[in-house]
């Protein structure tokens, strides 16, 4: 038996599930609710795609053990001995990978990822079917959008690796050179920061599409929804510029199947070079 508990927000959430179909088909996904994704699958996906039920306590206090416990740790590796239950954590990749490509059986595998663990780029679009409701946001999200659209998305709040790695004068250098390529495009730009949003309101103006919806993405129900929304917008724009260290704006990519441009800082020596 093959249990899969993706962790994390959104998109991290999405590739594990991926992964762990593209492994088995009847793979077994136990979807927890958390602070990181404060929503039931079935409130943003078609549910009928998956087989796939709502975690209930038994998974919290087992994923608690494992991370906190040394204990739970010694515990897995004993039980492990003689395949009877293998406990995979988020840190394991690599061994995981490995079994994955050789299907060495267990009894019970129970995976807690934030990852893949398989690669491959096929079936996002097929598998990740939105809910009626959740396609009416993405609809509303994208009123006004042109066969110019391209997509900014810039994370920021606890993600302090975009924030030192993507920061705004260098999407507001791709922006611009954007401009002077195409005098007719416009942006769509999806972010967790109202200070962010206004910065490019006032630089861009009409130029620029973004909405109003809920940005507490932290413990709230209505911001992952409203983050969902976004990333599917993010994917019908023709590329899309995104922040360093962020699956969302992978995720965007890979559902639009779409170019992706890493917005990162550059060595400092390396621009000094240039000059």
């Amino acid at each position: 038996m093959k249990i899969l508990i993706p962790c994390g927000g959104l998109a991290n959430r999405m590739r594990a599930m991926h992964a762990g179909r593209l492994w088995d088909s009847g793979c077994r996904i136990v979807w927890i609710s958390s602070e990181e994704c404060a929503c039931p699958f079935n409130e943003l996906w078609k549910k009928s795609e998956w087989r796939l039920s709502e975690g209930g306590r038994k998974w919290r206090w087992l994923l608690k053990l494992e991370r906190r416990f040394p204990i739970g740790r010694f515990l897995n590796e004993r039980l492990h001995m003689p395949a009877l239950l293998r406990v995979w954590n988020t840190d394991e990749y690599e061994a995981l990978m490995k079994y994955a490509r050789w299907e060495t059986q267990n009894a019970i595998d129970v995976i807690f990822s934030y990852s893949e663990f398989l690669s491959g780029q096929e079936y996002y679009r097929e598998w990740f079917l939105l809910t009626p409701e959740m396609q009416e946001r993405v609809e509303r999200e994208c009123k006004g959008f042109t066969d110019k659209m391209v997509g900014v998305h810039i994370r920021r709040t606890d993600n302090t690796w975009s924030i030192e790695k993507s920061p705004l004068e260098w999407f507001y250098e791709k922006m611009d050179e954007e401009i002077v390529s195409d005098d007719k495009v416009r942006f769509y730009v999806a972010t967790d920061d109202e200070m962010v949003k206004e910065s490019l309101r006032e630089r861009y103006g009409e130029r620029m599409i973004t909405s109003d919806g809920d940005l507490r993405r932290w413990g709230n129900k209505e911001g992952v929804k409203q983050a969902l929304a976004e990333m599917y917008a993010l994917s019908r724009t023709k590329k899309i510029y995104g922040s360093y260290y962020s699956s969302f704006s992978e995720m965007a990519a890979r559902l639009g199947d779409i170019e992706l441009q890493i917005v990162k800082k550059e060595n400092e020596d390396s621009r000094e070079k240039e000059a």
